[in-house]
């Protein structure tokens, strides 16, 4: 089964399922206007960590301790985003590249890293590969799983984000 995760309110999109609302939808866009006001730091943050709590539920539901990056896309354009508040982030950045293990510590710095477009990968269950990850542009998120439960769904849900049921797709680590 695969859920999608995301920031946009279902209720705002249309027949064909588009959203149309002129919201943000990447990092690189704070400080612009987004329906007449300015895009902070301080709003990013917050959506990226709901998106992190999100990552961190689905993993407990596993009991997921390590994920193994695969089909990794990197962009190594470190000038980018480094700036004195995303510093933190320059040791595991510069650690990431395929088959890369990261470990329930290493998961909060990784995952902004994938927020904020520096890299692209899907993350495995490296105990149960049936089990991802994956990202999709414009803060689309997808968790797959055998079976995903409604309580997993609610606690989801009560970060803030939306969960999307109608996509199924077969995305297995082989």
């Amino acid at each position: 089964m695969e859920i999608r995760v995301t920031k946009y309110n279902p209720i705002y999109r249309n027949e064909k399922g588009h959203y149309p609302l002129d919201e943000w939808t990447e990092y690189f866009q704070v400080g612009q206007i987004f329906d007449g006001k300015e895009f902070t730091y301080n709003e990013y943050v917050e959506t990226e960590n709901k998106y992190i709590t999100a990552i961190q539920l689905f993993l407990d539901e596993y009991n997921c301790q390590i994920v193994i990056i695969e089909e990794l896309e990197i962009d190594r354009g470190e000038k980018r985003i480094f700036n004195e508040k995303e510093k933190v982030f320059l040791e595991t950045f510069k650690q990431i590249k395929k088959h890369s293990i990261i470990n329930r510590k290493e998961i909060s710095d990784a995952a902004s890293l994938i927020l904020r477009g520096l890299f692209w990968g899907v993350w495995y269950n490296i105990d149960d590969p049936k089990v991802s990850i994956r990202f999709g542009y414009d803060f689309y998120m997808y968790f797959v799983a055998p079976e995903i439960s409604q309580s997993l769904i609610e606690k989801i849900e009560s970060t803030g984000l939306f969960v999307d049921y109608g996509r199924q797709t077969e995305f297995v680590y082989e």
